[in-house]
């Protein structure tokens, strides 16, 4: 697996920052842009996103999955929350996913040729980890009273 690179975290680091300026004027953001190399762009819904020359960080608003994603890999049925991108490497968090949806991408996984890794399940809670000769394939995906998400990352071998 490859690490994370400096600039993806730096990304990620300034994650909290940005959530907290996403109502701020452009004076602001241009400081933080100037001072770290980033790129700061939010977005008419309440998102932004954060780009470096390593990867991109996108929250709220209008999230899109990242176009470079393995499009034949699974995904979540709920509401794309957010995404973290670095080369060959995708973290994305989901509102609102069932747990059906869950077990699909693990029966969709243990159909083609993934090998489990881990794997833990009660009724409230799944966490997994598989692997093939090209991915690595995480997830989490719990509920509770405010509702249920997942968490599913994938990275290239």
């Amino acid at each position: 697996m490859r690490t994370t690179t400096r600039g993806a975290l730096a990304a990620t680091l300034l994650l909290p920052l940005a959530l907290a300026l996403t109502g701020c004027a452009n004076p602001i953001e241009q400081l933080i842009e100037s001072g770290t190399g980033t790129q700061i762009d939010t977005d008419g819904d309440g998102g932004f996103t954060i780009e470096t020359d390593d990867g991109a960080v996108q929250v709220g608003g209008s999230t899109e999955l990242p176009a470079d994603f393995p499009g034949e890999l699974p995904l979540p049925d709920g509401t794309l929350l957010s995404t973290v991108t670095a080369e060959g490497q995708w973290s994305l968090s989901y509102d609102g996913v069932s747990a059906g949806s869950a077990e699909e991408i693990l029966a969709y996984l243990d159909a083609n040729g993934f090998e489990q890794l881990a794997l833990t399940q009660t009724a409230d809670a799944c966490q997994f980890t598989y692997q093939s000769d090209q991915w690595v394939v995480t997830g989490l995906w719990g509920s509770g009273e405010s509702g249920a998400g997942m968490f599913y990352a994938v990275a290239a071998r």
